[in-house]
């Protein structure tokens, strides 16, 4: 508690950001909402415990900064090994909370069914009879990524729109809308 009244007492820097605010309360029921970044240095069993309701809560692209422990089943946007005498605590991870993406997709090229765990993307893309697999998939704020047939597919989800890019053997663009 003594280190929260000096975070926020008037005469630190910390207090002149109007946009930093220090929440004081229980972990697994304070609203987290409305949150952009979240600095966290717990350990692995309360990440893991957290880690659905950093996915439910949080806004596609709010950061999550991690401290020694990383979040179960994640993969970190960035990875940094702090300088000075941190001892064994120097690790600090970064995490982008991924937009939810799951689920069928209408494309020109067919329908496209997305599964999702974090920031992974697994899926099929049918057309016709035919099913190809997506690989590589990633989900990084409202930016989604994988690979179909050997062609490289990014877009930036818009509400119910996912709008992109092609690279590779038939670089051009495509759109999916959100099936209900």
């Amino acid at each position: 508690m003594a280190q929260l009244s000096i975070c926020t007492n008037d005469t630190t820097p910390l207090s002149k950001k109007s946009h930093t605010q220090f929440i004081q309360g229980d972990m697994f029921t304070a609203n987290i909402s409305q949150a952009t970044v979240l600095a966290l240095f717990l350990l692995p069993s309360n990440l893991t415990r957290l880690s659905p309701r950093f996915l439910e809560e949080l806004r596609p692209g709010t950061r999550i900064v991690v401290n020694t422990f990383g979040i179960d089943g994640w993969e970190a946007a960035a990875n940094e090994v702090a300088q000075g005498e941190c001892g064994a605590w120097c690790n600090i991870m970064l995490y982008i909370i991924p937009a939810k993406v799951a689920g069928t997709w209408r494309t020109a090229e067919g329908e496209l069914r997305l599964e999702q765990k974090a920031q992974w993307l697994t899926g099929t893309l049918r057309s016709g009879d035919s099913i190809r697999h997506i690989e590589l998939g990633r989900v990084h704020g409202e930016q989604v990524s994988f690979r179909l047939g050997g062609v490289e597919h990014s877009a930036m989800l818009k509400g119910n729109m996912l709008a992109g890019n092609m690279k590779g053997r038939n670089p051009g663009t495509w759109t999916a809308t959100r099936l209900p």
